[in-house]
C-alpha cells in the first residue's frame, strides 16, 4: 500500500486518518509503517503525548521533532497560551503528525488537564 493508492496528492500531503482499536492489535506497528512510507519532502513528527501535554508543550515537541527548535523556543518564551501554540503550529509548515496513544490527550481526568486536552484537540481542528 502506498499513499498514492489512497488518492493523496503529493502537494496536499497524506490524507488525515485515525486508527482505532483495542490494546495489542497492532495500531502502533501500523503507525510505524505509515512513518516509513511518508512521501519524500514531508517531515514526520512522531509524538507519544503522554498525560498532561498543554497545547504549547505539544507544539514545542512537534517543532523539535521536525528540527525547528527556534519555534519551540518561541513558544517557551511567549508562554504556552493556546493562541501562541496555534500561531507557532502554523509556522511549522507542512508535516506529517503521528500521535501514538493520542487518546491520552482526551482522557485526563483532572479539571485543568482535561481542559488542556480539549484545547490540544481543538487546536488541530482549527488548523485542519
Amino acid at each position: 500500500m502506498r499513499f498514492e493508492d489512497q488518492g493523496a496528492d503529493a502537494r496536499a500531503g497524506p490524507p488525515d486518518a485515525q486508527i482505532l482499536g483495542g490494546a495489542k492489535v497492532g495500531k502502533s506497528s501500523l503507525l510505524r509503517w505509515v512513518e516509513r512510507h511518508v512521501p519524500a519532502g514531508w517531515p514526520v513528527a512522531w509524538i507519544d503525548p503522554g498525560v498532561g501535554f498543554s497545547p504549547g508543550m505539544l507544539v514545542a515537541a512537534i517543532a523539535r521533532k521536525v528540527n525547528k527548535p527556534e519555534v519551540a523556543a518561541r513558544i517557551e518564551q511567549e508562554g504556552a497560551t493556546l493562541r501562541a501554540a496555534v500561531e507557532q503550529l502554523g509556522r511549522l509548515g507542512k508535516l506529517v503528525l503521528i500521535l501514538d496513544e493520542a487518546d491520552k490527550l482526551a482522557t485526563v481526568d483532572r479539571g485543568s488537564m482535561r481542559a488542556s486536552s480539549r484545547r490540544c484537540v481543538g487546536m488541530f481542528n482549527r488548523m485542519g
